[in-house]
């Protein structure tokens, strides 16, 4: 899930015709030693690690979610682990999705404060600074990365904690 979350990062970035060269890349360039920074492949590094937290917590969740259902609800076969393991996820991506958007906006919110403050509309803001569209772009594609999470997880969660089908109590 963190791969399809970068390639969306870089595919997007690119068609955006994003240059990662926003607030702190700036500040780095400014203390540039004569060496060149990749500001574009900082920026997606970026958003992986951003996504990686984001699918790491969705996955423990699941994971963990479904390892209490396997034991304290004995013999529940792998499918039924695996239904259990989608609907719990469709509960956590909802609200995981919003606090990655929350994030990202609460990161650039003093950008955007400034902007509005010097009379910039709200279509002016969004289409011409690079720092909001950069921040929608970690949300978005935090968000793919834990759409792929969710059956990952439960898939192999439920595989390694459900009673076979087949199995039988001795």
């Amino acid at each position: 899930s963190i791969i399809v979350a970068g390639i969306f990062a870089v595919i997007f970035g690119n068609l955006m015709k994003l240059t990662g060269a926003c607030e702190h890349s700036n500040q780095l360039s400014m203390i540039e030693n004569g060496s060149r920074f990749d500001f574009e492949g900082i920026m997606i590094s970026g958003i992986i690690v951003g996504a990686l937290g984001a699918c790491m917590d969705v996955g423990m969740s699941i994971a963990s979610s479904i390892h209490e259902l396997s034991e304290n609800a004995e013999g529940m076969s792998v499918k039924k682990l695996m239904q259990s393991g989608m609907n719990i996820g469709k509960d956590v991506m909802g609200t995981m999705t919003n606090t990655l958007i929350l994030a990202y906006v609460g990161s650039s919110l003093i950008v955007i404060l400034l902007l509005k403050g010097n009379e910039f509309e709200a279509y002016q803001i969004a289409n011409n600074t690079e720092l909001v569209v950069e921040e929608v772009l970690r949300a978005i594609a935090g968000s793919f990365g834990l759409v792929f999470t969710i059956p990952i997880t439960t898939l192999i969660s439920s595989l390694l904690m459900g009673k076979k089908e087949n199995e039988f109590d001795e």
